[in-house]
């Protein structure tokens, strides 16, 4: 069987493919191994909370430690009023969380922390951490 058979009909105008109801393109990549985007930004998200220290990269955004405050498993840290407490998670993740916010709008992981201080979206976000980091584009 061809390709086409699963995936749908060729359209003959455009050679782009049509998909019928129900089947995704993700199957197709299952099948031939091809990823979409939202599979590579997904393995670039992965990497990216294993690889960025989120202790330095607040330091890049001007924070600072809090030596008196900290412990061996948490950093807290500041930029003029705004104080965070970075955790890292026995997956080695780092997480944070903002200090006196009950209702936790700032925190999450170091895609969280750019989203919020950059004001971008998830895409926009990884795309940041990964010049930060230097992280090609396949790892």
């Amino acid at each position: 069987m061809r390709k086409s058979q699963y995936l749908g009909v060729k359209n003959p105008a455009s050679d782009n493919l049509f998909y019928p109801t129900g089947l995704k393109p993700s199957i197709a990549a299952m099948l031939w191994g091809e990823e979409t985007n939202r599979q590579r930004l997904m393995k670039d998200y992965e990497y990216i909370k294993q690889q960025v220290n989120l202790t330095e990269l607040a330091a890049h955004f001007d924070y600072e430690m809090i030596r008196k405050e900290s412990s061996r498993n948490c950093i807290m840290m500041k930029y003029g009023h705004h104080k965070i407490a970075i955790t890292r998670d026995s997956d080695g993740h780092y997480t944070y969380y903002t200090i006196g916010n009950p209702a936790k709008i700032d925190s999450g992981s170091v895609i969280d922390f750019i989203m919020n201080r950059n004001h971008c979206d998830f895409q926009g976000a990884v795309s940041y951490l990964k010049q930060y980091e230097y992280i090609p584009d396949a790892h």
